[in-house]
């Protein structure tokens, strides 16, 4: 089920084209399955996924310090510890699935995720995300783009537990990520009620036909590679068109 939430900020242009680059085998997944990967939040490869910034208002553990003075030191070591348990159990209870906002393919894209020989970007839309997001009966869902900060200027607010999912290092602004969030419990309670997600992250069941809008094949793909893809979706969805990246073509002067 989709909800929204004050955290998460969608873009104004439900048309917006989205792109999920993947290798081969990915792709195949997700088609053999009809469902798109959320990875739990604390397997990604950033360690600064869902962790506060430096700089707060007032940190938790400048307050920790002040307890420590007036009720002691054990006291305040147990309360320092609860803090960062409860932020790791957020990073824990919350999976995401990443699309790269742009209106044509990214270059630098087709090298991070996917390989240019024989990788696959699905081009889907916001609008298409989100009813398909809408239609799962299993997992609580919503979608924002995320926003690029610096970790040790920048304020990333911390009373509002999902702001810290929706926040990267400025060193990952080329992604112009645009971020769809599930759990298992509804996004208003995890600031009480934590859920813990499978390591392994969760397949939600979505409708492929209305989520896809076209596949792209990596540009320095062979022709065998592009006639595989087009016989596997002409399997699965015949509907779909399959092109070779634009970034293929040669000058035409």
């Amino acid at each position: 089920m989709y909800y929204k939430n004050s955290a998460f900020f969608e873009p104004s242009d439900e048309d917006l084209k989205i792109w999920r680059y993947m290798n081969f085998h990915n792709f195949s997944l997700m088609l053999k399955e009809k469902a798109l990967h959320f990875s739990r939040l604390d397997t990604l490869q950033d360690k600064f996924e869902g962790v506060l910034s430096e700089v707060r208002y007032e940190t938790p553990f400048e307050r920790l310090e002040f307890v420590g003075r007036i009720f002691g030191e054990k006291i305040a070591a147990k309360m320092k510890a609860g803090v960062a348990a409860y932020n790791e159990n957020i990073r824990k209870s919350v999976a995401v699935n990443c699309w790269h906002m742009n209106d044509c393919e990214s270059d630098a894209m087709w090298d991070l995720y996917a390989t240019r020989h024989a990788g696959i970007a699905v081009q889907s839309t916001f609008k298409n995300l989100r009813e398909c997001l809408n239609e799962s009966e299993s997992y609580f869902a919503v979608i924002g783009v995320v926003t690029y900060v610096n970790y040790e200027n920048d304020y990333v607010p911390e009373f509002v537990p999902l702001s810290r999912i929706m926040h990267k290092r400025l060193s990952f602004q080329h992604e112009r990520e645009l971020r769809a969030v599930v759990s298992l419990k509804p996004f208003e309670s995890l600031s009480s009620a934590l859920s813990e997600i499978s390591r392994d992250g969760v397949n939600v069941q979505v409708d492929l036909k209305k989520l896809i809008e076209k596949v792209y094949v990596s540009p320095d793909s062979e022709q065998c590679f592009l006639s595989r893809v087009k016989s596997v979706m002409s399997k699965n969805y015949p509907s779909k068109e399959v092109v070779l990246s634009s970034l293929a073509e040669n000058p035409k002067f």
